[in-house]
C-alpha cells in the first residue's frame, strides 16, 4: 500500500513539473524532476520529463547526461549529433576543442556499438575542421579505425598530411602510392602509430601481389637485387618491423601479423642482409605456430633445416613443435 502511495505521489510531482514547464517556470519544473530522481532513482518518468525539458531548451549537454544515466544510448547519440551540428564551423579555440570532444564522444559510442564506419566518419569530420586540436591519441584512434574498415589509403593520407610522413610525390589515389619512390618520417611518432604505418604499407604491398614466401630462401648475389629508394636505413626499417610484430603479437592480431611477416619475407631490402632475412624466417615460423598454420610452419622449418646448418638446433625445436601441432 505504501508503495502505491509513493508511486502516485511521484506521479503527481511529475504532473506538477509538466504544468510548471508549460507555464514557463522552467527552473522549478527541472528542480521538481531532480527531486523525484533523488527520492526514487529507479523511477523512469522524471528522467523522461527532464530529458524533454532539456531538449526543448536546446540544452543538449544536460540532456545527454540524463539519457546516459538511464542507458538510452540511441537517444544520447542523437543528442550528441545535434550538439555537433549546432557547433557549425567552430571559429575560436574553445569551440574547436568542444568539436573534437564531441566527435570523440560520438566515436566512442559508435565504436562500442560496433558501428565502425560511423565511428571513423565522426573522427574524420572533426579532423577536417579542427586538425590543430587533434592529439596523438585522436590520430591513433582514427588510424585504428581506418585500418579496421580497410581504408588503407586514408591511413597514408592522414599520416602524410598531419603526422610528418613525407613522400617524393603527392598522394591522392592508389596509383600515386604505387608510383612513390621514397618516403621520410619528419616527426617522432609513438610506437602505436608507427606500427599502423607498417601494417598499412605491408597490407598494401600484400594486396598488390601474391606473396610467394619460398622466394625469400633463394640464394642470390646482392648486386642482382633491386632496392627501392628510401631515406630509412635498413637496420631502422628492420627495427620498425620488429616493433610492429611485437605490438601485433601483444594485441593477438595474428592475421595481420602473419600477413606482414610473409610480405617481409619477399622484401628485397631485407634480403640484402642474410642475417635479417633468416631472422624474419624464424619470426614468421613462430607466428605460423602461434596462429596454428601447421602447413606453412612445416615448410618454413623444412626450408631452414635444409639451408642453414648453423641454426639446426633452433630449427629442430620449432620443427618438433610443428609436428606436434599438426598431429594434434
Amino acid at each position: 500500500m505504501a508503495c502505491n502511495f509513493e508511486f502516485f505521489q511521484y506521479k503527481g510531482l511529475i504532473g506538477e513539473a509538466n504544468l510548471r514547464y508549460a507555464r514557463g517556470e522552467n527552473e522549478d519544473a527541472i528542480n521538481l524532476c531532480k527531486e523525484v530522481i533523488r527520492q526514487a532513482p529507479s523511477y523512469a518518468e522524471p528522467f523522461q520529463a527532464l530529458s524533454m525539458f532539456y531538449e526543448n531548451q536546446e540544452d543538449y549537454e544536460n540532456r545527454c547526461e540524463v539519457l546516459k544515466s538511464i542507458g538510452a544510448v540511441k537517444e544520447q547519440l542523437k543528442a550528441l549529433l545535434t550538439m555537433l551540428r549546432g557547433v557549425h564551423q567552430p571559429e575560436n579555440e574553445q569551440k574547436k576543442n568542444e568539436w573534437v570532444e564531441l566527435a570523440e564522444k560520438i566515436f566512442r559510442m559508435y565504436f562500442a556499438s560496433g558501428h565502425l564506419h560511423s565511428a571513423r566518419r565522426a573522427l574524420s569530420n572533426a579532423l577536417v575542421t579542427c586538425a590543430d586540436h587533434f592529439k596523438m591519441e585522436h590520430f591513433n584512434l582514427l588510424l585504428e579505425l581506418q585500418i579496421l574498415t580497410k581504408h588503407y589509403l586514408d591511413v597514408i593520407k592522414t599520416l602524410n598530411r598531419h603526422c610528418g610522413l613525407v613522400f617524393n610525390n603527392k598522394i591522392i589515389d592508389e596509383i600515386d602510392l604505387e608510383e612513390t619512390e621514397s618516403m621520410e618520417l619528419t616527426k617522432d611518432l609513438p610506437l602505436d602509430i608507427l606500427s599502423k604505418l607498417c601494417i598499412t604499407l605491408c597490407t598494401k604491398r600484400a594486396a598488390a601481389k601474391k606473396v610467394v614466401w619460398e622466394s625469400a630462401d633463394e640464394d642470390s648475389d646482392d648486386e642482382e637485387l633491386e632496392f627501392g629508394a628510401s631515406s630509412i636505413e635498413l637496420q631502422e626499417e628492420y627495427r620498425l618491423l620488429r616493433l610492429t610484430c611485437e605490438y601485433l603479437f601483444k594485441e593477438q592480431r595474428l592475421v595481420e601479423l602473419e600477413r606482414i611477416c610473409f610480405t617481409a619475407l619477399t622484401s628485397p631490402l631485407f634480403r640484402r642482409k642474410r642475417e635479417i632475412c633468416r631472422e624474419i624466417q624464424f619470426i614468421t615460423l613462430e607466428v605460423c605456430l602461434a596462429k596454428g598454420d601447421s602447413y606453412y610452419a612445416y615448410n618454413l622449418a623444412r626450408g631452414l633445416l635444409l639451408r642453414h646448418n648453423l641454426y639446426k638446433k633452433r630449427v629442430w625445436n620449432l620443427m618438433i613443435q610443428t609436428c606436434r601441432q599438426s598431429g594434434s
